[in-house]
């Protein structure tokens, strides 16, 4: 019987990698970058890596990461792209079925459960995404890496999920998109629902869903 999910958060109940794609094609047209998307998502997120651990400033980091692809102008790309950044974040939406699916598993009495590698701690999180999309109150619990100092797929961060709600491994599903964090679930033995792969790579998910509501169907 499933008794919680978790879910990693962006690109899960809204789009998160719109601003990347902007950067990408920026650096792709400039001739500054020749890689596919996939390849330049995953060089960002080595760089992002003590940003939610806790142990280095976000826009510092980005700084870093712009430099070691473009040589000139970097202050004035840096503050194109934070309008662009913050374009995106103030007009993203839910996606489709996420309010009433959520709201559908919260009165189940199911726990639904973020888990989320971000520079902000469960308060940030709640205030300034979760309670704008409405869907705070159906959220249990914001469990972010700057708090835990384990970003996923660490399995120290689902052990702490485990351990802090008294769950046993056959009682949770983790709901997520990206490859690492699925096959890092998996491998301590969780059931793991593929959802919004939009760098179609090959995941050991057990179950992959097209509609949000399909999560109905596992509970």
């Amino acid at each position: 019987m499933i008794k919680a999910i978790l879910y990693d958060m962006g690109d899960i109940f809204f789009e998160a990698h719109y601003w990347r794609k902007w950067m990408w094609g920026e650096f792709v047209k400039s001739g500054e970058y020749n890689g596919n998307f996939r390849e330049f998502y995953e060089l960002y997120e080595k760089y992002l890596k003590p940003v939610y651990e806790n142990k280095k400033d976000y826009w510092e980091t980005y700084k870093d990461f712009i430099q070691s692809i473009r040589k000139e102008n970097i202050d004035e790309f840096i503050k194109k792209s934070k309008k662009v950044k913050l374009n995106y974040e103030k007009n993203r939406e839910l996606f489709p079925e996420v309010f009433d699916t959520l709201s559908k598993i919260h009165k189940l009495g199911i726990k639904n459960i973020v888990i989320t590698d971000s520079e902000n701690g469960e308060e940030f999180v709640r205030n300034s995404l979760l309670r704008k999309f409405r869907v705070n109150k159906f959220i249990d619990k914001v469990i972010t890496s700057k708090e835990t100092g384990f970003i996923k797929p660490n399995p120290n961060i689902f052990d702490y999920v485990l351990k802090n709600f008294n769950l046993r491994k056959n009682e949770v599903l983790f709901i997520a998109h990206d490859k690492d964090e699925i096959d890092g679930a998996k491998k301590i033995g969780l059931k793991v629902v593929e959802y919004n792969n939009y760098l179609k790579v090959k995941t050991k998910a057990d179950y992959k869903i097209l509609e949000f509501s399909e999560l109905l169907n596992f509970i």
